[in-house]
């Protein structure tokens, strides 16, 4: 029997009086019902963040942007205090203020930090700094030397200082090694 399509208007052939679609538009319309049942089963799992109120997955509480917000910084269960080591040195914390005068938390070098404060000025373009007793976490001024890149490869410059700083850390354990008897 000839049946109408109630998608395309087209006239089909079929064997049940009550078929609303041709067989391209049945599977078609099919498609789409199974991708909207999806979604209203998937929205029915959802509830609203406890802070923004934007629909989560039933197992969180808040939503992605909410979460990071909420753990960002000393927070977050991973906060090692603002610092961490790589390759021997220690990187701290900084701020800095973006476009939208919101403050930007990013990373630096713990010793130029502290040899800019110390000084107070930054390095000047193409030098580095360099410990005085080559033990990179120790950051203390005394230890630190702002050298050009050629004198600190060279190592012209910090020879004597590297001598005589071994050289007083070594009286130093002497007496308190002396203290400790």
């Amino acid at each position: 029997m000839l049946v109408l399509c109630q998608r395309c208007g087209e006239e089909f052939e079929s064997r049940r009086r009550d078929a609303k679609w041709c067989p391209a538009c049945r599977v078609i319309v099919l498609r789409g019902q199974i991708r909207e049942g999806a979604r209203r089963l998937a929205e029915k799992r959802k509830h609203p963040c406890l802070l923004c109120g934007v629909p989560v997955h039933r197992k969180s509480r808040l939503c992605i942007t909410c979460e990071n917000e909420r753990r960002a910084g000393e927070e977050h269960p991973s906060w090692k205090g603002g610092h961490f080591w790589s390759n021997g040195y220690v990187y701290i914390r900084c701020f800095k203020a973006n476009a939208d005068n919101k403050n930007r938390a990013f990373y630096r070098r713990e010793h130029i930090v502290v040899w800019e404060q110390g000084h107070g000025m930054p390095i000047p373009k193409g030098w580095v700094i360099h410990h005085l007793n080559g033990v990179k976490d120790d950051n203390r001024l005394e230890n630190l030397v702002a050298a050009s890149r050629k004198e600190h490869f060279g190592r012209n410059i910090v020879k004597p200082y590297e001598q005589r700083i071994r050289t007083l850390e070594q009286e130093l354990q002497e007496l308190q090694q002396l203290r400790l008897e």
